[in-house]
């Protein structure tokens, strides 16, 4: 039974997910949907219901589901989560929170001259290549010195961003989406024995800002 449930909860969500806005919503949808399976399954055992009956109630449940997953949507859409996102990290630069470092010496200074701050990535000419969690965290840290959050979890934020053209994004072997392709960041030790590494980054084009200072 449980391998059954599993299998059935696993296409549900997947079902329910392509329609969410927001990362729980899909699964919590899920759950309920297949609860309520299970229950109209022993009022049929119990012959408190009928198959049609059964049947009925489940197919409501569901675009009962879908039209809350739908509501959910919208009010994530207001809340403009993108938006929100680049407002509070334009402010943690500002106010020195955070920064990021160059990922190659020249003339040019960091974003906005910041020298200080937790480090929350690197910076070119064109992108700010920032650590995803540590920058979401950053972000949600300082929303909720007001009693706020970011709405969605990072993974549907990345995939705001993307909507917005506001990120480069890759397409791996598998024909997927990467909203945080691998970046090369190079050592930047005194005594040249570290060795470079390839995270996974957000690669935030800079000109981003600039787009929020429009809409603003």
């Amino acid at each position: 039974l449980s391998t059954k449930l599993h299998g059935e909860f696993l296409a549900k969500r997947a079902e329910f997910q392509s329609k969410a806005a927001h990362g729980r919503s899909g699964e919590a949808a899920a759950w309920l949907y297949l609860g309520l399976s299970m229950m109209l399954q022993y009022m049929q055992y119990a012959k408190a219901c009928t198959t049609e009956e059964a049947e009925i109630l489940l197919a409501d449940a569901e675009t009962v589901f879908a039209h809350l997953i739908s509501d959910q949507n919208a009010i994530v859409e207001q809340e403009r989560p993108a938006d929100i996102f680049l407002e509070v990290l334009q402010e943690l630069f500002a106010a020195n929170k955070v920064r990021v470092d160059q990922l190659h010496t020249s003339g040019e200074e960091d974003l906005g001259g910041i020298s200080c701050g937790e480090r929350i990535g690197w910076s070119d000419t064109q992108y700010l290549y920032l650590l995803p969690e540590a920058t979401y965290s950053a972000v949600n840290r300082f929303l909720l010195g007001s009693g706020q959050k970011i709405p969605v979890t990072s993974r549907i934020l990345w995939k705001h961003l993307d909507a917005a053209n506001l990120i480069h994004t890759e397409k791996g072997s598998d024909g997927r989406v990467q909203r945080c392709p691998k970046h090369t960041i190079p050592n930047k030790k005194r005594d040249g024995k570290g060795k470079e590494t390839r995270p996974r980054l957000l690669h935030l084009y800079k000109s981003a800002f600039e787009c929020e200072k429009q809409s603003a």
